[in-house]
């Protein structure tokens, strides 16, 4: 039984990733307001639209789900971080995150994840926010 519900489990998570997307991105700030808790303003380089998402943990949704860990999520800021200092475009994924007020492009996310896209010559380190609750 706890190998069906295990595979269960990963089926679910590759198939939420499956509907995932990630775009070129202009970073614009990334403000710590809490211990762990930020605030992410990015630009799309497509639409030229300004976005916020609020970035957090949620240590009690994730307590059993290993692909969104805190280390996963201290990670992910760090990367945004290194990505921040060299100000060129990035790619941000778009994966779940809840809606605050979609008219105003804001949002937040209660777990992020870095995944590998591109070719096997080029990959790129890719920060993805989820938010499963709310």
């Amino acid at each position: 039984m706890k190998k069906v519900l295990a595979t269960a489990l990963l089926l679910l998570s590759i198939q939420g990733f499956a509907g995932g997307i990630s775009y070129e991105v202009k970073l614009l700030s990334l403000t710590e307001t809490k211990k762990a808790e930020y605030t992410l303003k990015y630009k799309s380089i497509k639409s030229g639209e300004t976005y916020t998402i609020y970035l957090s943990y949620n240590k009690w949704g994730y307590i059993f789900d290993s692909m969104f860990s805190q280390d996963k999520y201290n990670s992910a800021i760090n990367l945004l971080k290194k990505q921040m200092k060299q100000k060129t475009s990035v790619r941000f994924g778009w994966w779940g995150p809840c809606a605050i007020d979609k008219s105003k492009n804001i949002y937040r996310s209660d777990a992020l994840v870095i995944f590998n896209e591109g070719e096997s010559d080029k990959r790129l380190e890719v920060v993805y926010p989820f938010c499963e609750y709310g």
